[in-house]
């Protein structure tokens, strides 16, 4: 079954590669429709930055500003500004190393130099790759609660019916796909690593690199941090078992390895920012946070807009799956609910609660790994002992979460093209137009 999953899985990227590639024909880039364009632009310039321009603002070439939507500032004192972290760019700096390889050995070396369309196409197969890995470990570490078919398919399920499918065939340089992914090897990670903990010593690399996958994690989206709360709630038991086993000099010794290994991922960050802004330490999202006081819940939530509940249609069925884990299990599920809504209740507080252009509540994609569970925890066999009519309306309903998703992620066009907020009409023209 291994073997199996393990090629349905490359089968599966190698569909999304071909989705998300025909979806990016070569007249959108340089457009506002193109791969690299506004905010991932900003992601990516890291990358021509470091490979190319040595970081100096005269070398790039002054129409990449404008062609590539304005994510970032060329400074008249040679400094490159983006207000992003740099961790998407590491990521995708094995892909677009390969799409380097392949632009110098063609016949288009005479365009921008580490800003070309073989260049930003690095961010297509970085995007699409993780989206894949991600989707495999989630379901790898759904294997303690299911069997690897059911959780494969309830993996793949989510993923095709909630957002993370348009930022992976659309809008792939955003961070979420990434922190999906972060997310999911994540919780792989700890879950072996406590097992292992329990009847043998762990190496002191295992807790470098955990610590290394936390620090990039929270690099890529600082709020990310509230993913170190699920990681502990579902596997304490036997973290706590790992703990009390460990000597304290061990312990100690863990804790240093893991920190050190977060301080390694972050401290490029910390550089760039002294270079950028002259501080060591530099909010630079400036004129941008969070009003605590008032969340915007009931947009974040339902707005026709951008709200969660019609851009994640696998609400639909996860959420009365979360009511019958929290009517087996009260505290394991309401504790997880809540935390999903501790997350939304974050998000909700941002100064703008769509994040400016978005496809849904873009912020909660990366959460998805959490709707996973109480999926698997409901229906633990996937077809459920249904007979007759409610085994089909069961069948018609995964269906329609699917049409539903994928139409509407073919359908919207970057951005809100509708009345107002609240303008159903125009949500029904993107699904039946």
């Amino acid at each position: 079954m291994s073997l199996v999953r393990r090629l349905f899985f490359i089968c599966f990227f190698l569909g999304l590669l071909l989705i998300a590639w025909l979806n990016h024909p070569l007249e959108y880039f340089y457009t506002w429709l193109g791969i690299v364009w506004a905010d991932v632009s900003g992601y990516f310039i890291y990358l021509p930055a470091t490979f190319y321009y040595g970081w100096d603002a005269s070398l790039v070439p002054p129409e990449a500003f404008d062609k590539l939507g304005q994510g970032f500032f060329l400074q008249p004192d040679g400094v490159i500004r983006t207000k992003y972290t740099y961790g998407i760019a590491l990521l995708l700096s094995p892909f677009y190393a390969l799409c380097d390889w392949w632009w110098r050995s063609g016949t288009d070396v005479l365009s921008m130099p580490g800003l070309s369309v073989t260049h930003q196409r690095a961010v297509l197969l970085g995007g699409v790759f993780y989206a894949a890995a991600g989707c495999y470990w989630l379901s790898s570490w759904l294997q303690r609660y299911a069997s690897p078919l059911v959780a494969t398919a309830w993996v793949v399920i989510v993923f095709l019916g909630s957002n993370l499918l348009f930022y992976t065939i659309d809008c792939m340089g955003m961070s979420h796909v990434y922190s999906f992914a972060l997310f999911a090897a994540l919780l792989l990670l700890v879950q072996r690593l406590s097992d292992r903990g329990v009847t043998t010593e762990i190496h002191g690399a295992w807790w470098l690199f955990l610590g290394a996958l936390l620090g990039l994690t929270v690099v890529i989206r600082p709020t990310n941090a509230l993913i170190v709360f699920p990681l502990w709630w579902l596997h304490r038991t036997s973290i706590q078992a790992v703990i009390r086993r460990m000597p304290t000099s061990r312990l100690v010794l863990a804790i240093g390895l893991t920190a050190l290994g977060g301080l390694l991922l972050v401290f490029p960050q910390l550089l760039y920012w002294k270079y950028a802004f002259g501080s060591w330490v530099t909010y630079s999202y400036t004129g941008e946070g969070f009003n605590w006081t008032d969340p915007a819940l009931r947009h974040f939530w339902f707005a026709i807009s951008g709200g969660m509940w019609w851009y994640m249609p696998i609400l639909w069925l996860a959420l009365p799956a979360w009511w019958f884990w929290w009517r087996q299990d009260a505290k394991e599920a309401g504790v997880l609910f809540l935390f999903f809504f501790l997350v939304s209740y974050v998000n909700s507080c941002w100064w703008v609660w769509n994040f400016g252009g978005s496809y849904g509540a873009r912020a909660m994609a990366e959460y998805s790994t959490l709707l996973v569970l109480p999926l698997v925890k409901r229906f633990p066999r996937f077809i459920p002992p249904l007979g007759g009519l409610k085994r089909a309306a069961w069948w018609l309903l995964l269906l329609f979460i699917l049409f539903y998703s994928f139409k509407l992620s073919y359908s919207y066009k970057r951005y809100w093209w509708g009345g107002d907020e609240w303008d159903f009409a125009y949500l029904l023209k993107l699904i039946f137009k």
